[in-house]
């Protein structure tokens, strides 16, 4: 089975990257995926978290961006 993902962006900063996007499971729950480190290093950091529905994942996506462009990050091609 193929699961998508949506809504998938990339920010970066300098030599930063931070990317984000969510994701269904085979049984129906939602995750925000979080994946961050520095450009051209195997040594970046991931993170999921679950969300209740799709609209709540979507608004943690929300929140994540408006934390990166306040951080000075400014969205790239995912």
């Amino acid at each position: 089975m193929y699961i998508k993902s949506k809504n998938i962006a990339r920010w970066e900063k300098g030599t930063k990257y931070y990317m984000t996007w969510i994701q269904q499971d085979l049984f129906g729950d939602w995750y925000v995926f979080r994946v961050w480190g520095v450009k051209n290093s195997l040594n970046g950091e991931e993170c999921y978290d679950w969300a209740e529905n799709e609209a709540a994942a979507n608004r943690r996506l929300d929140s994540l961006m408006r934390m990166r462009l306040r951080d000075g990050y400014h969205l790239a091609s995912p």
